[in-house]
């Protein structure tokens, strides 16, 4: 049926689709099941979540927390937590170009 705009997204609806239509546009599987054990925990993953937090890779989170940046990215906030969009996220309009108020 084509292209429309919704909300800030642009949507492509093809209506009725053939079975063949929707497994192309599927997403791919690209994830695994993996049972973690304490042994793995402790040889992988915990020393991987303790380099994160112990670099300074999370650092930008502390400065959009303290307002040094993206303060214009923010959609809510109060004095428990605060929504803050992901600039890296595609499909939403772009906080630069779009006036707050269009975001929702």
């Amino acid at each position: 049926l084509g292209e429309l705009m919704l909300g800030g997204f642009k949507v492509e609806l093809v209506a009725p689709a053939s079975d063949q239509q929707i497994r192309l546009e599927m997403p791919k599987p690209s994830s695994s099941l993996v049972k973690e054990t304490p042994e793995l925990y402790n040889t992988v993953t915990k020393p991987y979540i303790e380099s994160i937090v112990s670099g300074d890779s999370l650092d930008w989170i502390e400065d959009i927390v303290q307002g040094k940046t993206n303060s214009n990215g923010v959609l809510f906030e109060n004095d428990e937590y605060f929504l803050h969009i992901d600039t890296m996220w595609k499909s939403h309009p772009d906080p630069r170009m779009t006036p707050t108020e269009d975001w929702f």
